[in-house]
């Protein structure tokens, strides 16, 4: 399985531009991001999704504002998963997204 931390080295030298319409719509039904990041990994995976939509999805999920614990959590499980780590500015905001829901 690819992790997300290789699959963004490996974008940067061999970009691949597969991506394919019924993977394009699954994105837009109504997923939260979590889901879609998911969907979006599967999809990579089975070479079935490019570079571009991966890194969206992934976009998404960092960018994203948990409504409840129990989303945050999935949230952190999502960007941890298979040895990922997000951006120092994305950790920051996830300590702040854990504050707000636990006030």
């Amino acid at each position: 399985m690819t992790d997300r931390r290789s699959f963004l080295t490996a974008a940067l030298i061999a970009p691949v531009v597969i991506t394919a319409p019924a993977v394009a719509q699954t994105f837009s039904c109504g997923l939260d991001p979590v889901d879609r990041y998911w969907a979006a990994t599967d999809a990579v995976n089975a070479n079935r999704l490019g570079e571009d939509a991966y890194v969206q999805a992934i976009n998404d999920l960092d960018r994203w504002e948990p409504p409840t614990p129990r989303d945050f959590l999935r949230k952190f499980i999502a960007q941890y998963h298979d040895g990922g780590c997000p951006t120092e500015d994305d950790r920051i905001a996830m300590i702040t997204q854990a504050e707000r829901l636990l006030s």
